[in-house]
């Protein structure tokens, strides 16, 4: 299916069922976030295999990339982290929550361990990990991003053990074990 036209199938079921976010329908709307990810990713490799195939040969062949085919690895291996970088806004948010939770927690320095307070703990814990999976994937992307800076700047390096290799994990991602 098209990335548009998953999203518009995702955006008129979700106004049906925003009032009522059950955990099956969350569940599902998940899995449909999962496979628009999915669509967008195999709509963009397809619309640009014929370059990317074009740089696979560059690499075989030792020839020098030029600044458009760095820029279509670029896209192809990291393009997403970047996407998700460049459209999120609420790490701020994020960090301010989990500093709010972890202040709470030190109001039961020093106090001793009651069944009310061990439950506030508990349930002051799951926050914290809840927020932590929204910063540890931000972060993630970040990474990504500076071990690809590394990575670009070695992309017209005359080594041929890592042309061949960046042409391996291209042709992989192609989904053809040869051209």
């Amino acid at each position: 299916m098209k990335p548009t036209d998953s999203s518009a199938a995702l955006t008129d079921e979700f106004a049906r069922e925003r009032a009522n976010l059950t955990r099956s329908y969350l569940l599902k709307l998940q899995n449909d976030f999962i496979g628009l990810a999915r669509d967008c990713r195999e709509f963009l490799q397809a619309q640009t295999k014929e370059e990317m195939r074009e740089v696979i040969h560059k690499l075989d062949s030792g020839q020098s990339l030029s600044p458009e085919d760095a820029a279509l690895i670029r896209s192809w291996i990291i393009g997403g982290a970047e996407d998700y970088l460049r459209l999120e806004n609420n790490y701020p948010e994020w960090k301010a929550e989990l500093g709010r939770v972890v202040e709470q927690l030190e109001h039961f320095i020093g106090q001793e361990t009651t069944l009310e307070n061990a439950q506030t703990i508990r349930a002051l814990a799951e926050d914290g990990l809840v927020v932590l999976t929204s910063l540890l994937q931000y972060r993630d992307k970040e990474e990504q991003v500076a071990n690809f800076a590394n990575f670009d700047q070695a992309l017209n390096v005359s080594n041929p053990d890592k042309r061949e290799t960046l042409a391996a994990f291209l042709r992989n991602m192609m989904g053809a074990p040869s051209l």
